[in-house]
């Protein structure tokens, strides 16, 4: 993935120029305080749940390291790293289209980890809690914290 590029001295007045223009540019990718259950489940907010399911809490709800696993898994990590280039190499390009490759980036990593909610199973549901589902699909049940991956692109 590594790429190489030659630039001329007169351009480095520029790239410092694009780079002061993207300091404080931030992405996150993840759940926001903005997204909660209702009122029936106590206005939980869905990072909360979420976190509850990645570390787990006691016997009753078992570890899902899902995020964990989102950004460890070696095929997720390549597709970052080419993302990150696109970002990186815009802005030494000409830096016109630096924002959208942020977006680009978060959409991909909302993508992948909204596919890892999809496809968890282990550990399974009790069979309690799969028979009021319905289904032993351990991270999804109203597809709340499914929906609510997102990302933001700001300045702060």
């Amino acid at each position: 993935m590594a790429s190489s590029r030659t630039y001329d001295k007169r351009s480095l007045g520029s790239l410092i120029t694009r780079m002061k223009a993207m300091k404080g540019t931030e992405l996150s990718v993840g759940f926001f305080e903005e997204d909660q259950y209702g009122a029936d489940n106590e206005n939980l907010p869905v990072a909360q749940v979420a976190w509850y399911n990645e570390r787990g809490v006691g016997r009753e709800i078992p570890s899902r390291p899902f995020m964990e696993t989102t950004f460890t898994e070696a095929k997720n990590i390549r597709a970052f790293a080419q993302g990150v280039e696109d970002v990186f190499t815009d802005v030494l390009d000409k830096g016109r289209l630096t924002k959208r490759k942020l977006a680009d980036l978060g959409t991909k990593i909302q993508d992948i980890m909204q596919q890892t909610i999809a496809d968890w199973s282990t550990p399974p549901n009790s069979q309690w809690w799969a028979n009021i589902k319905g289904k032993n699909d351990p991270l999804v049940f109203t597809e709340k914290m499914l929906k609510s991956v997102k990302y933001k692109v700001e300045k702060s």
